[in-house]
C-alpha cells in the first residue's frame, strides 16, 4: 500500500510540472532539467535509498535534494567555462 501512495505522490508531482511548465518532467533529457526538477529527482532517489538502507527517508530526501541542485549547477557552470 506504502508503495502505491509512493508512486501515486510521483505521479501526481509529474503532473503538477506538466501543467505548470507543458511539459513532463520525465520526459525532459539531462540538459533541460532545472534546479527545480533535478532537486526534486534528486530527493526522491535520496528518500528511498536511505530508506531501503534502514535511515531516515526525510534526511535522505533533503541530502538529496540538495546534491540534485549542486551538481546541475556545476554542470551549467562547467559547460559555459568551454571555449569552442
Amino acid at each position: 500500500m506504502k508503495l502505491l501512495s509512493v508512486i501515486f505522490i510521483i505521479a501526481l508531482i509529474n503532473l503538477s510540472i506538466f501543467v505548470t511548465f507543458n511539459e513532463s518532467a520525465v520526459i525532459l533529457n539531462r540538459n533541460k532539467r532545472g534546479y527545480l526538477t533535478s532537486s526534486l529527482k534528486g530527493a526522491i532517489v535520496g528518500g528511498i535509498a536511505n530508506k531501503a538502507l534502514g535511515g531516515s527517508a526525510k534526511k535522505g530526501a533533503l541530502v538529496g535534494a540538495a546534491a540534485g541542485g549542486l551538481i546541475k549547477y556545476i554542470k551549467r557552470k562547467n559547460r559555459q567555462q568551454l571555449i569552442y
